[in-house]
């Protein structure tokens, strides 16, 4: 396998041809196609963040960063398989789920400074999203606390063909996400006396095998985004393909 600095100039240099590609693009972009250029960007932005961490060789932070972009890059292939049904659900639930901070707003008391005509204002105004939210809410079968799709994130990785990347990467970056027990060895090692010693040492495993992925989702991403917005990128896009690491 290559090396952490390999791969960094790897993420690197795609990503830099992904800047490009958007910088270059002429005319404005579809607004209906907001949902897969905010996606495809979101993996770009964490993709240099991960190559940030994996060139201080903090692996395990890295994986974090990773997990986020595997549940991004779900979404899109999610959205590319039915694209005009799914994207106008995925832009619906954004006015349905606005309910949590409207709620959030109305328990805080933030309203001393406004006056009693403001406040009026702002009462009806979330009574109109109110009831925008619950019109979308039923017209789509959105739940609250539920995902936009109406499927786990489990589903819609079978879905598209990516159930063991969801068995192994994503559970294994949760466990650290989440700090569970299972990830201690991570952060502290435990010698044959019972002795606890802070695990300080170059996770270079770590680090490899999420430059590697993240690699993998971003070329992913930009070849749909090329697609559905015609970047002309597919010699690049094609070229990137071909050199995901292998092992």
């Amino acid at each position: 396998m290559p090396t952490v600095r390999d791969l960094v100039y790897l993420n690197r240099d795609f990503r830099k041809a992904c800047q490009t590609a958007i910088a270059s693009h002429q005319g404005p972009f579809n607004a209906a196609l907001w949902p897969i250029l905010f996606l495809t960007v979101k993996i770009m932005r964490h993709n240099e963040a991960l190559e940030l961490l994996a060139s201080r060789e903090c692996g395990s932070e890295a994986g974090i960063v990773l997990r986020a972009m595997f549940e991004a890059v779900v979404n899109l292939l999610w959205i590319s398989k039915d694209p005009e049904i799914r994207l106008k659900r995925y832009t619906a639930y954004q006015l349905f789920d606005s309910q949590k901070y409207r709620d959030m707003t109305a328990k805080r008391k933030t309203t001393s400074n406004f006056t009693d005509t403001e406040i009026e204002q702002i009462e009806t105004d979330f009574k109109r999203l109110y009831q925008d939210a619950q019109k979308i809410g039923q017209e789509f079968g959105f739940k609250k606390g539920k995902h936009w799709s109406g499927k786990g994130l489990k589903e819609m990785a079978k879905e598209i063909g990516w159930s063991e990347r969801y068995d192994y990467l994503y559970k294994i970056y949760s466990d650290i996400t989440h700090s569970n027990i299972l990830s201690l060895r991570d952060y502290v090692t435990v010698d044959s006396s019972g002795s606890m010693r802070v695990n300080i040492q170059p996770q270079i495993e770590h680090c490899k095998a999420c430059l590697s992925e993240a690699y993998v989702y971003l070329v992913t991403a930009f070849g749909f985004l090329d697609v559905f917005l015609d970047l002309n990128m597919e010699a690049v896009v094609d070229k990137a393909f071909l050199r995901i690491p292998k092992g």
